[in-house]
């Protein structure tokens, strides 16, 4: 099934290196379907249809397709698309009908109204700056219906590690996970790159792929021609007070995917906004 496709507004981003070559393996890599729940939960409320800002390969958008929400999915990278393309053409016509995919940039969207926004995983310290950040933020209100909630994830794993360190110079590859292709049985290695950064708020790494064939010998590896993956990271609080500037109310916080109060030891931070 071929997706019809709407032309974005113009940007002078492009999707980071990494996402062109983890796209074929970014749904056995990243085989993750616990935070479910939690967006079931956080939605339960919240009317069609949906806008996910960074798709991906659609995980969390088919799902919540299939509870019933209509939903469009934003997407930078062209290779993400296609395998969400693919996993969306094998759902049933039903599902299909409630998803519509686009491509373009979440710090510059214009879509109509919505009344729930989410962003998950990783996807909004992606962005490369807090401009970026802070002009996502605006559109999401913009596209807020009365009443609406925005929904987004930040990692905390994305303390800056290399600055921990003091890097003045990239680090040596190492190996970041080991797993087995579901579709070929072939061993896959994933390496990572620390990057020395010149700002306190980033941080930056380079992955790297082999794919060892099924005689072990023939080995395939993937890595993007140029360029570092960069995360700009973002504490609680600075979140919070970006969001007030973008006329954000921060609704609550939530620790994990649990809904605990958060702390230090959380890998993970939840935010519910809403208009101010």
């Amino acid at each position: 099934m071929k997706l019809k496709k709407i032309k974005t507004e113009k940007t002078n981003l492009t999707p980071q290196p990494w996402t062109e070559v983890i796209a074929r393996f970014y749904d056995w890599f990243d085989a993750y379907d616990g935070d479910f729940l939690m967006w079931q939960q956080l939605l339960r409320n919240t009317e069609s249809p949906l806008l996910e800002l960074g798709c991906g390969t659609g995980r969390i958008l088919i799902q919540l397709a299939r509870e019933g929400y209509h939903i469009t999915g934003l997407e930078m990278s062209k290779a993400m698309i296609t395998q969400a393309e693919h996993k969306i053409a094998q759902c049933n016509m039903s599902v299909r009908k409630r998803i519509r995919i686009l491509q373009g940039d979440m710090s510059c969207f214009d879509y109509g109204k919505f009344g729930g926004v989410i962003s998950a995983c990783n996807s909004f310290v992606q962005l490369p700056d807090r401009s970026k950040q802070l002009d996502t933020l605006c559109c999401i209100r913009k596209a807020l219906s009365p009443g609406g909630c925005a929904h987004i994830t930040i990692p905390r794993w994305t303390a800056p590690i290399g600055k921990q360190i003091n890097l003045q110079s990239p680090s040596p590859f190492f190996l970041f996970e080991d797993s087995k292709n579901p579709e070929t049985g072939w061993q896959t290695r994933m390496w990572c790159q620390y990057g020395p950064s010149s700002t306190v708020e980033v941080s930056r790494y380079r992955f790297k792929f082999e794919e060892f064939r099924s005689d072990g010998l023939n080995v395939t590896s993937y890595s993007p021609e140029n360029g570092w993956h960069v995360f700009c990271d973002i504490s609680m609080e600075d979140m919070i007070r970006l969001a007030k500037s973008a006329g954000l109310k921060t609704v609550d916080v939530f620790g994990d995917e649990d809904f605990r109060k958060p702390d230090e030891a959380e890998e993970t931070l939840v935010f519910r906004f809403q208009k101010d």
